[in-house]
């Protein structure tokens, strides 16, 4: 993990593994505000989507799909539950 928030992958920042992370924190119980926040200040004011390294300015699809899972506060478990249901 990167300054305490967020986590790197080939040389830049990793918004998915970020999101992954954060869920994989509150599946554990482990205090991930510090990564919500980075998430939360990774969100387009444009848009409203997350922006990843390959597409800034502009905001990713699939990187807001998954920051949304993280933001929203869920654990993997949460996720797989909602999918069985």
């Amino acid at each position: 993990m990167v300054d305490q928030n967020h986590w790197n992958a080939y040389g830049d920042v990793d918004i998915s593994g970020t999101a992954y992370g954060i869920m994989a924190m509150n599946s554990l119980g482990i205090d991930s505000m510090k990564g919500h926040d980075w998430l939360k200040s990774r969100i387009n004011s444009e848009d409203g989507g997350v922006i990843a390294p390959w597409t800034d300015p502009s905001s990713d699809t699939f990187s807001t799909a998954q920051s949304l899972l993280a933001l929203s506060h869920l654990s993997f478990a949460d996720v797989l539950n909602r999918a069985v249901n």
